[in-house]
């Protein structure tokens, strides 16, 4: 009986140990015009591209982060703002959201985003940009074309897991390539 006891409380501290001391959570915020608020000063500051007129929507903030989306011309721009100043812009060619997924243990360590652009035959096509959030500088990491991988999501996710421990060099194409991973990647080259 006392061996068997022992067997189990093995067995039960084993699998203790197995087990993930936490798993990456998700939060959401939402982009959109019911979400967003259009800021007409800084709307009328931006320098009108063409025959369009700027619009930038200030949108629900996460964790220290302001969002912004901006039109102007052919190019969407959803901003990532820090407290510190800095910011990031991840460019679309048609629109962005409905929502942004925050993803992290206490904190959140990445963001997705979905990115909204038109295929070939004119038809909506989305991809989905992960974006690293660290303290020093936050910075694209991987572009997952929605279209070309069934699993896109958990793409998405897997990236954003793994980003605290992704380089800010260079974003990567995840998954299979497809045109509007593509085309979202080459507008966000630096």
């Amino acid at each position: 009986m006392r061996m068997r006891f022992c067997v189990l409380a093995l067995l039960a501290t084993a699998a203790l140990h197995a087990q993930p001391s936490s798993a990456a959570e998700s939060r959401y915020t939402n982009l959109g015009n019911t979400s967003c608020k259009l800021d007409q000063e800084a709307s009328r500051q931006i320098k009108p591209h063409e025959d369009f007129k700027p619009l930038l929507y200030r949108c629900s903030g996460f964790a220290e982060r302001e969002v912004s989306v901006t039109y102007h011309g052919l190019v969407v721009r959803t901003t990532l703002a820090r407290k510190d100043g800095k910011s990031l812009d991840v460019l679309t060619p048609y629109d962005a959201g409905p929502r942004i997924e925050w993803r992290g243990e206490r904190a959140p360590t990445a963001a997705i985003l979905r990115l909204s652009a038109r295929d070939e035959d004119g038809r909506p096509a989305s991809a989905l940009a992960v974006v690293k959030l660290a303290p020093d500088q936050d910075c694209l990491v991987a572009v997952i074309d929605v279209k070309a991988n069934r699993n896109a999501n958990e793409l998405a996710r897997e990236a954003a897991d793994a980003a605290p421990s992704t380089s800010c060099n260079a974003p990567r194409l995840t998954g299979a390539a497809g045109p509007t991973g593509l085309e979202i990647m080459g507008l966000n080259k630096r």
